[in-house]
């Protein structure tokens, strides 16, 4: 049997949060058209939507530093997938048009004209093909015009009339632009000048960028900064009324010499992939393969025993029955026929090269078309701009937030952007820039959390003690007090956390203590933290490896000075990180707060609910709960494997508590630490939440504070 990758391919979610539905979506919101409106999104007079080619929301998150703007805006927004082949001719497509690839028909940077032998590349349209013949649905500014809406559409001036433009993207009003500078003016112009109006806004220098220098390069970082400063002052300029999205077609992933399967080598491991091939479609990192009469079963097996590990091939039949291109029962004959016989998206850092083919694209360092979170996984962020001007001068003098989820009050999956599973793990583990891991495994009373991390923990982790590293000394503010700042920075650059690279953290199952380094590194500035759904358990049950002992991964010299406390070396071979604690980034609630919040708002006890009744109290020296609250135990937050419950779930719970659109929550546990848990899933749900973090153990060292017993308000546990 051939071997297939570890992880499993992340499809394109068609018709619930991909591209197509995003511009589907931001139609409906221009046209009222609610049954479209599958995102959700506000009704609203203007829209700008700005795509920028190239900016996976993976990369994003790793490199916060560069783009400080994007990365505040993309923390917990809701991610897309870009569709598949993720690269810029099916997106533009599917952006374009509003459906799925398996009806534009826009399958692939080149795929087979049916019937002629030959490939039509996408991005060098041939001028015997008839772009609108070969894509002929009417587009979302054909449609937008038809509504009455001003279509604009800035890009390069030589994009203008082009294949792809005249088969994706025809209908709207071009203006060429040529730096980052006209864009921004030229889309606000487009905006101001129509209370009702589309602006679609493409930059692809980051794209380009990536394609030559690869993803975190020097060039490509200095590059994802002027996109940054683009989005502001984009944002800035937008006309009363406007609402800004940016997404992207791709994200895109580095390619090495040593994970290249040339098909055009006369030997090596790629030299059999022509076999029984007509033509090879596609690019790198998907290939459309179109077998010779009679060859494609061969070609299949051939194909899945060359790569194996490295890439998921289907037969076209397996493809499109798997939602692919879309979901299954959309691709009619016309479109089928433009798929390969068999369809390569590549796993990890691996890629298809024809080196005498296809001299350019196989040169390239960064690559992108894939089914890899780093390749599928697009941002979609936003920005609301409601603005009033002074009647006399014209001038700004208000701006509000972007549509908070609290006040809106629609369900939305925040999972993606603090949960990761197991597998999305590992394939961020085999990448170029690997995540910051942290075992915080911890239970109250034990057994010892360093003993189960020298037993085994996934590769790579350093351990981090709850106890010592993630809480001040016990005392004044309880059993788990907030560490100092200069504490906690100094415990997580040993622990190997910088500013700027993706933190995951994980316990044993529940997320309970993982939980806890969430919330502090969220609290302290850090804007890229994921919990492990499921925790060590469910890294163990996908098969994926452990390593018993200290990290393999490579050392650092050298003690760091803890203030206040005994000396503390370096977790064994974990490279020092940069962090800088910056406190006051979440809600944080006192005792006094806390008190007041039980009277005005909803503050939820997420212990269990005999302790919160004062039936048992084996913990602290005083049994009850804090006069006002509601029993909310964090139980009830988790599914039996400890993999947290769906945000769809969590909303009813949390609605079922008492909690509205317009409440205003705090949360406290026995010390800060299940609170924590609670105040995550509150996000999952998308709700804010304030959290008292000395909690019950702290409230109960003020004999004036008043206790409360029995079950008083909330569903008794």
């Amino acid at each position: 049997m051939a071997r297939e990758p570890r992880t499993s391919p992340i499809l394109p979610s068609y018709g619930e949060s991909s591209l197509p539905d995003l511009a589907t979506s931001i139609l409906a919101s221009l046209t009222g058209d609610a049954a479209a409106n599958v995102l959700g999104l506000p009704e609203t007079g203007r829209v700008c939507l700005l795509v920028i080619d190239g900016l996976g929301l993976e990369s994003l998150r790793a490199h916060q530093a560069a783009a400080p703007f994007l990365a505040e805006l993309a923390f917990n927004s809701r991610p897309l997938t870009a569709g598949f082949p993720s690269t810029t001719v099916t997106s533009l497509g599917s952006i374009g048009t509003g459906v799925p690839p398996a009806v534009h028909g826009m399958l692939g940077y080149q795929v087979a004209d049916p019937g002629t032998g030959r490939l039509v590349n996408g991005l060098n349209w041939p001028k015997d093909v008839d772009p609108v013949g070969w894509q002929p649905r009417p587009t979302i500014f054909e449609r937008a015009v038809a509504a009455g809406v001003t279509s604009t559409y800035v890009a390069p001036r030589g994009y203008d009339k082009s294949g792809l433009s005249m088969a994706a993207l025809r209908g709207q009003q071009f203006k060429g632009s040529d730096s980052l500078g006209t864009l921004a003016a030229l889309a606000a112009d487009a905006l101001g000048a129509s209370e009702w109006a589309l602006v679609v806004a493409y930059h692809g220098d980051l794209d380009s960028t990536g394609h030559v220098y690869g993803v975190a390069s020097q060039a490509w970082e200095f590059q994802l900064s002027h996109v940054n400063r683009l989005v502001e002052q984009l944002a800035s300029a937008l006309p009363a009324g406007t609402v800004l999205y940016v997404t992207a077609d791709h994200g895109m992933v580095n390619v090495g010499s040593d994970d290249r399967f040339d098909a055009d080598a006369p030997e090596g491991p790629g030299a059999v992939l022509r076999d029984g091939v007509a033509l090879l479609g596609g690019e790198p990192r998907a290939r459309h393969v179109y077998a010779a009469p009679g060859a494609a079963a061969d070609v299949l097996a051939t194909w899945r025993e060359v790569l194996g590990e490295h890439a998921w091939v289907a037969s076209r039949e397996e493809a499109v029955k798997d939602g692919w291109f879309g979901p299954p029962g959309l691709v009619d004959e016309a479109m089928a026929a433009r798929i390969g016989d068999v369809v390569a998206a590549m796993a990890g850092t691996s890629a298809v090269i024809a080196s005498k083919a296809e001299t350019l694209q196989s040169s390239l360092f960064g690559m992108h078309g894939s089914l890899t979170a780093a390749e599928q996984l697009v941002p979609m962020l936003t920005i609301a701009e409601r603005l009033t001007r002074n009647a006399a001068s014209g001038e700004r003098v208000g701006r509000v937030p972007p549509f908070p989820a609290r006040h809106t009050w629609r369900v939305t999956d925040e999972s993606a952007g603090i949960l990761i599973t197991a597998d999305e793990l590992s394939e961020l583990l085999a990448g170029n820039r690997p995540p910051t891991l942290l075992d915080v495994r911890w239970r109250l009373g034990g057994p010892p959390g360093r003993e189960l991390y020298q037993a085994g923990h996934i590769p790579g982790a350093a351990f981090v003690d709850l106890d010592r590293e993630l809480a001040a000394p016990p005392g004044v503010g309880g059993r788990h007090p907030l560490p100092a700042a200069d504490d906690f920075a100094v415990a997580m650059r040993r622990a190997g956390v910088s500013g700027d690279r993706l933190v995951v953290v994980y316990d044993d199952a529940d997320s309970t203590a993982a939980a806890r380094a969430w919330w502090l590194l969220r609290y302290f500035g850090h804007r890229s933290v994921r919990v492990l759904d499921g925790g060590f358990r469910a890294w163990t049950s996908a098969g994926h490896a452990v390593e018993p002992g200290p990290s393999a991964s490579p050392g650092a010299p050298g003690p760091i000075d803890r203030p206040g406390t005994p000396e503390i070396a370096p977790a064994p071979g974990t490279p020092l990180g940069d962090f800088t604690a910056a406190p006051g980034h979440l809600p944080l609630l006192d005792a006094d707060a806390a008190a007041a919040l039980a009277g005005t708002g909803l503050l939820l006890d997420a212990r269990a609910g005999e302790r919160y009744r004062g039936e048992v109290e084996h913990v602290d020296p005083v049994a009850g709960h804090i006069p006002g609250a509601v029993s909310a135990p964090t139980a009830d937050n988790i599914n039996a494997d400890g993999t947290f419950r769906p945000a769809a779930d969590l909303d009813a719970r949390f609605r079922g508590l008492g909690v509205t659109a317009d409440s205003e929550v705090g949360v406290y546990c026995g010390s800060g630490v299940t609170a924590a848990h609670e105040t995550l899933a509150l996000a999952l749900a998308g709700l804010p939440a304030a959290l008292y973090l000395g909690s019950w153990s702290d409230w109960i060292t003020d004999p004036a504070r008043p206790i409360a017993t029995g079950p008083e308000l909330g569903t008794p546990a």
